[in-house]
């Protein structure tokens, strides 16, 4: 069988408060276009569906708009939650959507959901996992210890099943790390990478392939079945230099499997470019590069001008202006996305420490800072 895995739509994301919702619109055009062409039997989109628990009506719309269209194309698709989506809102008209072969699993009920599909080479067998943390787990195996994101995913996922023959695909959306592998990640994911949430592949080995979301640059972790698709569009300038592609991914009889990433254009990409004002308005770009989404670092603080104008009137898709304050050095400017980054508690809390302090935190400083904040989130639940 043939499908299609992505994951990380984040649909309704703003940049520096620029609505993204055109080019979602345009890049899921595109993957209809590309199934319309290759063909998939399936499309797996592993978490992050939209960009806030509470997404606005717009992103809803255009999900809506997109699930439409892939039931008209017969095109089944399995949907998880991730750590940006609200479970119970994801999974709202399941069941009947089920019945169109589209299959959101967002709540985390003991097990994963399962979807079963047959073809020349006998059955294969898709779960889908949605986004959990050990406090959501441990209320279903309170015989099992349960302290890390390890444990609370081998609980979730069960004992490897036999060997029956049977090709099994895993949809996830966890920071999965293995064999002294760690992923590239970038400043647009919020997930807490300091050791607490790492998930071991190990528990990963009875999967043909595994459909991974939550790290937005498409790579594979430990082995090469083991894959994240990546986000289809660029979502902060950390992320310039990301090929976005659509996985592809061909299943043959048992052990045999082809990966091949189909590239995916924006109508406008992400461009960052520094340099002395009068350079940067003479930069030699195309049109088309010009309106581009931009971020300009000045290397030069103007001593006349309205230089945020000036710029905006060659490039009107300026989304940020940098510059460096008196005396400061223009090689590394502090806190490039800074914007990006207030979104979650600890980027918060390491800015907040940086200004009382003038300095930085320690990575052992914040790795308790994180631990402490996982504890208090389970006290919530």
């Amino acid at each position: 069988m043939r499908f299609f895995h992505t994951a990380d739509l984040h649909l309704g994301k703003k940049i520096y408060e620029h609505s993204m919702l055109e080019e979602q619109r345009h890049i899921l055009g595109q993957i209809l276009a590309l199934a319309e062409e290759y063909r998939p039997d399936a499309l797996l989109i592993a978490g992050d569906i939209y960009d806030k628990p509470s997404p606005p009506a717009e992103a809803v719309s255009l999900l809506d708009d997109f699930l439409t269209a892939c039931c008209e194309a017969e095109l089944p698709v399995l949907l998880i939650a991730g750590n940006h989506d609200s479970p119970e809102r994801l999974s709202f008209g399941g069941r009947i959507m089920a019945q169109r072969q589209v299959i959101p699993v967002g709540i985390f009920s003991g097990e994963p959901g399962c979807w079963q599909f047959r073809d020349d080479f006998g059955p294969v067998e898709f779960l889908l996992l949605p986004f959990i943390k050990p406090a959501l787990a441990r209320p279903f195996f309170p015989d099992r210890p349960i302290e890390d994101y390890t444990q609370a995913m081998a609980a979730a996922l069960g004992p490897p099943p036999e060997n029956d023959g049977c090709r099994r695909v895993l949809l996830a959306h966890q920071f999965i790390t293995g064999g002294g592998c760690v992923p590239q990640r970038s400043d647009s994911e919020t997930v807490n990478v300091g050791g607490l949430d790492e998930v071991d592949a190990g528990v990963l080995s009875a999967f043909d392939y595994v459909a991974l979301g939550h790290l937005h640059r498409p790579q594979s972790v430990a082995a090469p079945h083991i894959r994240y698709a990546g986000s289809p569009l660029k979502y902060s300038f950390s992320e310039i230099d990301h090929a976005k592609s659509l996985t592809m991914v061909d299943l043959a009889a048992k052990g045999n499997m082809e990966i091949q990433p189909l590239p995916l254009t924006p109508c406008r990409d992400l461009r960052q470019l520094k340099g002395p004002l009068p350079v940067l308005l003479q930069a030699p770009l195309s049109e088309k590069e010009r309106q581009d989404y931009i971020r300009v670092i000045l290397t030069e603080r103007p001593e006349e001008g309205d230089p945020l104008a000036l710029l905006r009137s060659r490039y009107p898709n300026l989304l940020r202006l940098d510059y460096p304050m008196p005396g400061e050095s223009t090689d590394v400017l502090p806190e490039e996305d800074l914007a990006e980054e207030l979104r979650d508690p600890v980027s918060l809390f390491k800015n907040f420490y940086f200004l009382q302090h003038g300095e930085t935190l320690s990575q052992e400083q914040e790795n308790l800072f994180r631990k402490i904040l996982q504890q208090a989130e389970e006290r919530d639940l």
